[in-house]
């Protein structure tokens, strides 16, 4: 299954996007409760694989569109970046 940062992994979790790892852990504990490995190994399979991407994205910071820093446009080089970064001497 492919991950994406709104859909998958949450989805399966019944959780919103988020990178709080503890919340991650709470979903995936109340999910067990319902998705059972012995009458159920492909979901459970599935289940298992969701809490790991949800980990992922929580590790790398990522949990919604948007707050991706890879999706921010970035300065065309060095001097440009430092040129947004303070206003010029005056």
């Amino acid at each position: 299954m492919t991950a994406t940062i709104s859909g998958y992994p949450w989805t399966l979790l019944h959780i919103s996007p988020t990178t709080d790892e503890m919340a991650v852990h709470r979903a995936y504990a109340r999910r067990l409760k319902v998705v059972r490995p012995d009458t159920d190994p492909k979901a459970f399979a599935e289940l298992v694989d969701a809490r790991q991407v949800a980990l992922q994205f929580c590790a790398s910071g990522v949990s919604k569109v948007g707050s991706d820093a890879a999706h921010d446009p970035a300065p065309a080089d060095e001097s440009e970046a430092n040129a947004s970064a303070s206003p010029p001497p005056g």
